[in-house]
């Protein structure tokens, strides 16, 4: 891949240098996607199966979201147990940035202000993060990441 998820919050916190509303909108937009492709790209390395209870009418970003939200949880506690916990904790807050994104994309009437696209980046940048340490995780043997939160 020749763009990374990073490369979106980077770009989304250069976007944050200009006082100017569209900015806003259009970093709080690409923070968003950083966090979307980090989330894809969890599921496809970590092979998390086919989306299950996913209706067909949504989109593929709230496919997503419900698929993270609804990552089997092993029967036993222990690393694996935790990494299902901390999957579903990126899905709710994957939720609550795409609700964020949904604002700065579609809400024109309203305005969106420098804290809230500041919030989206920040949001965001937390769920990269996150994803990066449940990957790499995985790479070396599962442990118990921390907790995704703000």
């Amino acid at each position: 891949m020749s763009i990374t998820p990073q490369d979106f919050i980077r770009s989304a916190e250069k976007l944050l240098e200009e006082d100017l509303e569209i900015n806003y909108r259009n970093a709080g937009s690409r923070a968003y996607q950083g966090a979307h492709h980090a989330c894809r790209q969890l599921r496809e390395r970590l092979n998390l199966g086919p989306l299950i209870n996913v209706p067909e009418r949504e989109g593929c970003h709230k496919k997503l979201i419900r698929s993270l939200q609804q990552t089997p949880l092993p029967l036993q506690k222990g690393p694996a147990w935790h990494r299902a916990i901390n999957i579903r904790q990126l899905g709710h807050l994957l939720s609550s940035v795409r609700d964020l994104r949904h604002g700065a994309d579609y809400g024109l009437e309203q305005p969106f202000t420098r804290q809230k696209a500041q919030q989206l980046v920040l949001s965001s940048q937390i769920i990269v993060n996150q994803v990066n340490q449940l990957l790499d995780h995985s790479e070396h043997g599962v442990a118990k990441p921390q907790p995704a939160t703000l």
